[in-house]
């Protein structure tokens, strides 16, 4: 995840300007040595995103231990969810990816709020969106088909 996000920030800062029309870059770009705050935000967008998919979890996170020296930047978020019998099993990519997204552009907005405020708003946005996504997919069921004889 915080590959996807040093990724984003690097693009967004090399393709801006600021005012007096210099690259943001090296304002924007989230490094290795921004990684403790980085993490940060990591954790916070996992318990927002827990909290918001409370109702469908079976298997929450495994407890972690936190210390202030220690940052993982191999630690993966992996949640086992309640899912109705008659669930759209093509929306489980969608669904993941969705979650992706979500943590992903919730740590950049936090990030921008820092660093670019400008583009922090718009990457709310995004998460907001793909926060409605996720409850859509939630949603999906698939419908029996019936078929009714037709008479000719």
């Amino acid at each position: 995840m915080l590959n996807e996000v040093g990724k984003l920030t690097a693009y967004v800062g090399a393709k801006n300007t600021d005012e007096k029309d210099v690259n943001t870059y090296d304002k924007v770009f989230a490094t290795n040595d921004d990684a403790v705050l980085l993490e940060r935000f990591w954790r916070e967008a996992k318990s927002d995103i827990t909290d918001k998919l409370s109702r469908h979890i079976i298997t929450p996170e495994k407890p972690i231990t936190i210390t202030d020296d220690n940052v993982d930047t191999t630690e993966q978020y992996q949640i086992e969810l309640h899912l109705p019998d008659n669930y759209n099993t093509a929306m489980l990519a969608p669904l993941n990816d969705e979650i992706y997204n979500y943590m992903a552009n919730t740590i950049i907005y936090k990030w921008f709020g820092i660093t670019n405020r400008g583009d922090e708003e718009r990457y709310s946005s995004y998460a907001a969106n793909s926060l409605a996504k996720i409850h859509s997919y939630l949603l999906r069921r698939n419908t029996l088909l019936t078929r009714k004889p037709h008479p000719f």
